[in-house]
């Protein structure tokens, strides 16, 4: 277990913060969200596509720039497809999370 020296505690308790550096590894700890986020959009783009909403998936586009053309073509924000909290009203069962 990785815990925090005297003095790092000593400087949390006077400053209210403290900087970790190497506190993660970006490529262990993120790739598998963004991976897994770029799996969500790929499924709104074919589910929007079917509908007739989007023009394209735009799979030659990056992940932000599919995404704003998506909500572009739809006229929709699709956030909470993206969110991992349920919305405080109207849930349905087929309400994206």
């Amino acid at each position: 277990m990785n815990r925090l020296s005297d003095a790092q505690l000593s400087h949390f308790e006077e400053e209210g913060y403290l900087v970790r550096r190497d506190f993660f590894n970006p490529e262990v700890d993120l790739d598998p969200v963004i991976e897994e986020y770029e799996g969500v959009l790929d499924r709104l783009a074919e589910r929007l596509l079917a509908r007739g909403e989007i023009k394209s998936v735009y799979a030659d586009e990056d992940f932000s720039e599919r995404l704003i053309r998506m909500c572009e073509d739809s006229g929709k924000i699709h956030a909470q497809s993206f969110d991992f909290s349920l919305p405080q009203r109207s849930i349905q069962s087929d309400t994206p999370i």
